[in-house]
């Protein structure tokens, strides 16, 4: 759908395109490699490369073959597009140009017919114009080439490294207590979940070990991905679209990167939605899955967590619990 949507405004009269993504990749130096043969490739070339990622600027008709080449790469936990039209800039800069062109013309015919007195003071006048001139020519020839070639920055972790707030803004108290930092914490310290009991027949997903308390389910795998499974009091009542709403402004208010939303099918409690967010954790980028289930005077949570990578090599597992659920 993003591809998509970059075909088109790519196409939509003088545009400079500027695209920024965020992809997760386990080799970052070969993943570099690739994309700038896929750059070159295309007729393009990267301006900058570092270890935390590069830029690249393409041809506008090529940006949707280097972005889908950007995307086999690893996991994108964020994009972003920016199209700046220029077009009245490129319009204001040709009558600039022609205008000063006009005046140059008529200075030549004037120095042909002027008196000696006259003609150093129109040399004069034709020097400031050829040097406007060179100014409006290479400023049209820098905007032209920005509406041709997309600016695409490929970055291997979030540029932004402040770490998601804890929110406390929300007038639904659970949504309040939905944080990252809290959930490493918790974990860290051993501390339980408030609210109702979990009364739910809940599993850890395959590969992480678990423990149980009254009110929650508890997972942790050998390398760090945390899943925990609790219930919150369903107070006021809503429907789940509501939630799913409520869910995702809260998040993004709160600074988290949103990558995707989904409705999952649970076996006992239905249908939920599954927000899945991206935020810096530390030195690493760290994935925190978020689900909500309507399950009558109560809402079922759920939350996992980990270093992207790790917590995509665990992604089947992780939803596989959530549906059995």
């Amino acid at each position: 759908m993003m591809w998509m949507l970059i075909a088109c405004l790519a196409h939509a009269g003088d545009a400079a395109l500027t695209a920024s993504v965020v992809v997760k990749v386990p080799q970052p130096e070969a993943s570099a490699e690739r994309l700038v043969d896929a750059t070159e490739a295309a007729g393009g070339w990267f301006t900058e490369r570092t270890q935390q990622g590069l830029v690249l600027r393409v041809p506008t008709d090529e940006v949707d073959g280097l972005l889908a080449a950007v995307a086999k790469e690893g996991r994108l936990v964020e994009r972003e597009l920016e199209r700046r039209d220029v077009s009245s800039r490129i319009d204001d800069l040709r009558s600039e140009i022609a205008s000063r062109q006009g005046i140059l013309d008529d200075y030549f015919e004037l120095i042909a017919t002027a008196d000696t007195a006259s003609v150093l003071t129109v040399e004069r006048e034709i020097l400031h114009i050829v040097g406007e001139l060179e100014e409006l020519r290479g400023a049209l020839r820098m905007v032209e080439h920005d509406a041709a070639h997309a600016r695409v920055a490929v970055s291997f972790r979030f540029p932004d490294r402040r770490a998601p707030v804890p929110d406390g803004n929300s007038a639904f108290e659970w949504l309040n207590s939905l944080d990252l930092i809290t959930l490493v914490t918790d974990f860290e310290y051993g501390w339980s979940a408030w609210g109702p009991r979990l009364r739910l027949a809940a599993e850890a997903p395959e590969g992480l070990s678990a423990y149980r308390g009254r009110r929650e389910l508890k997972a942790v795998s050998p390398d760090g991905v945390l899943y925990r499974v609790r219930a919150a009091r369903h107070r006021p009542s809503a429907d789940l679209a509501f939630w799913e709403e409520a869910l995702e402004t809260r998040m993004a208010s709160a600074g988290y990167r949103v990558v995707s939303t989904e409705r999952v099918q649970s076996d006992s409690l239905g249908e939920g939605a599954v927000i899945e967010l991206g935020a810096p954790l530390g030195p690493d980028d760290a994935t925190y899955i978020v689900g909500v289930f309507v399950d009558g005077r109560r809402l079922i949570l759920v939350e996992a967590a980990g270093e992207v990578s790790r917590v995509e090599a665990r992604r089947e597992a992780l939803l596989t619990a959530v549906r059995s659920l």
